[in-house]
């Protein structure tokens, strides 16, 4: 069994749902939530999922599936010995491998569930998986085209060569493994752990005490381009307060070439950054003013791969703060939790990460090319074993006056950028029609830089974001692991009232102890009175179930812009901020 950790960021919160302490002492058995990871997804294999399985496995967790990635000597002879090592360090135990293999009868269905309506496809759930076609004449893209671009989502941890990255690569190549992913399996789980566009695929065949780590419509902001658009259109001239001044390509060249046109060296910064939709910092260009309408027309070498042309210019941010000469960043998380009414939370733990070489302003590129140098970049893919703090050590070097009001304007500034993307998800669960309103939760991942003024730019948000605990220094990667599973317990603890651990085989009809979210009471009962229970929740039962348990988790809602008229608030919306200001 893998060893269960004493670290106080692992264990669960008192009260939770998930430990069955009083039937414990009855001598009763303790129900076993059971959980799925969908590995084979990541392309470092279980380095890239441990984390999230040792918190579950604190809390009473059990994984039933899926299968791991590496699964033969030759499969890890292309590793380097560290992560052979790590592999080997975390693999299954007995017990729990025996609940990796697959037996079709069980699966729920075979469908793709491809939100790809902008794009003229949509898919049906039907075995055959065959797909109808539809048109799209509104040019209301950000809302509709967001579904058809899901499989396009470019987000820290995606596979950029896995079949499934543009609308029609994603119908027409499914990936050779798909039958092995956890939404084929919806009765063999209580809580899937997978990307976003597959655990969408699970949304309207769950009973009211499964979930999976997605809400549909977030892609808008996890997909560069879309992330703009999505702020432009809801907070209008406000989005360029948030996020560095951009421009989508193709669609705002005309915009983009008359900017240059009009505005000189007092207000642009004789830099832009060239975005593609690959992740890792993939693609990235770093050109000055005069050559960077010409690069970003330049025809892409394969125009096969949608995700390698250039989507985003934008304003290149010259004056960071820098710490002993370097450049960083913030990675921070953000969880949301429901679109009706919308909730999001932003979590006081984070990291800082820095780049692995000195910045030198005069030296943006690598010798004649247009690749950033290492000392512009942040991205931890580029800058692998560098200097890595966490939040407290950044307070300490600029001071608690100056991080109280950065930590103000980054709560604002993701409350905000939470608030933008409301329209979109109210028009993808339009779309989804789960068959519970509370399936689901996502955590997102949002890169902060710091100017020498103390102001926060975002500059994207990763719909998967790293939950690995790798660096060669001890002492480093174990501030890594316990910043992340702090995060991660916390954010389980949140939605743990939403999940029925299932009885183990042979043991009692007993359940965890279940918290009365209204009068506080507890009790024990059936997991199908609980799922009566949790089908039967109203919204501010929810919320109050999730302030009581959110641990490190800072509410948002009190600073939603309920004033913006283009963000389609609804009255329960209204309700909810005014309950938390009150």
């Amino acid at each position: 069994m893998l060893a269960k950790s004493t670290n106080p960021c692992l264990l669960p919160p008192a009260g939770s749902a998930l430990l069955a302490c009083s039937a414990a002492g009855m001598g009763l058995s303790m129900p076993v939530l059971r959980y799925w990871v969908d590995e084979v997804l990541w392309s470092q294999g279980r380095v890239a999922t441990i984390q999230i399985e040792e918190v579950l496995d604190v809390m009473g967790g059990q994984r039933t599936g899926g299968p791991h990635k590496f699964s033969s000597k030759s499969a890890q002879s292309s590793l380097s010995p560290c992560t052979i090592h790590q592999q080997a360090a975390v693999a299954l135990p007995a017990s729990k491998a025996g609940n990796n293999s697959i037996s079709c009868s069980d699966t729920s269905s075979n469908f793709i569930d491809q939100q790809a309506t902008a794009a003229g496809t949509v898919n049906t759930p039907d075995q055959q998986e065959q797909s109808s076609t539809a048109s799209v004449s509104s040019k209301k893209s950000v809302v509709a085209a967001a579904a058809a671009e899901i499989a396009d989502a470019a987000d820290s941890d995606g596979d950029s060569g896995n079949g499934n990255n543009t609308v029609f690569g994603a119908l027409a190549n499914k990936r050779a493994d798909d039958y092995l992913l956890g939404y084929h399996h919806v009765k063999q789980w209580d809580l899937l752990w997978t990307k976003s566009v597959y655990a969408i695929r699970a949304a309207r065949y769950l009973q009211p005490g499964q979930v999976v780590s997605a809400i549909a419509g977030l892609n808008c902001l996890t997909m560069k381009k879309r992330m703009v658009q999505t702020l432009r259109m809801a907070l209008g001239a406000k989005a360029f307060s948030i996020v560095p001044l951009s421009f989508c390509i193709p669609e705002d060249l005309w915009a983009w070439q008359s900017w240059l046109q009009t505005h000189g060296a007092a207000v642009d910064t004789g830099l832009w950054m060239l975005k593609t939709g690959q992740d890792a910092g993939k693609g990235l260009r770093l050109v000055r003013t005069q050559h960077a309408m010409q690069v970003a027309l330049r025809p892409p070498k394969n125009p096969a791969k949608p995700q390698n042309h250039i989507k985003v210019a934008q304003q290149y941010i010259t004056n960071p703060l820098l710490i002993q000469g370097r450049k960083f960043h913030l990675r921070l998380w953000l969880l949301v939790t429901s679109y009706c009414p919308l909730r999001a939370y932003l979590h006081k733990k984070g990291l800082v990460l820095f780049s692995s070489e000195l910045y030198d302003q005069s030296r943006p590129v690598d010798g004649a090319s247009i690749k950033p140098a290492v000392g512009h970049v942040t991205n931890y893919a580029r800058n692998e074993d560098t200097w890595v703090w966490d939040l407290q050590q950044l307070q300490q070097q600029i001071g608690h006056k100056q991080w109280h009001c950065l930590w103000q304007q980054i709560r604002s500034s993701s409350a905000l950028t939470a608030a933008a993307v409301l329209a979109p998800m109210r028009a993808a669960h339009k779309w989804l029609q789960p068959s519970i309103s509370n399936y689901g939760f996502q955590m997102l991942g949002l890169d902060y830089l710091i100017d020498d003024r103390l102001h926060p730019w975002l500059l994207e948000v990763n719909s998967a974001p790293s939950i690995m605990a790798v660096h060669s220094d001890p002492e480093t990667c174990g501030l890594i692991k316990a910043n992340k599973q702090a995060m991660m317990a916390d954010m389980l603890a949140v939605v743990q009232h939403r999940i029925v651990p299932q009885q183990r085989e042979g043991g009692a009809a007993a359940t965890a102890e279940d918290k009365n979210i209204s009068s506080g009471t507890s009790c024990c009962s059936s997991a199908g009175t609980k799922q009566s229970k949790i089908s039967s929740m109203t919204w501010q039962e929810e919320l109050a179930a999730e302030m009581a348990n959110r641990g490190g988790f800072e509410p948002l809602m009190t600073l939603f812009p309920m004033q913006k008229a283009s963000i389609p608030w609804h009255q329960q919306d209204v309700q909810l901020q005014s309950m938390l200001q009150h």
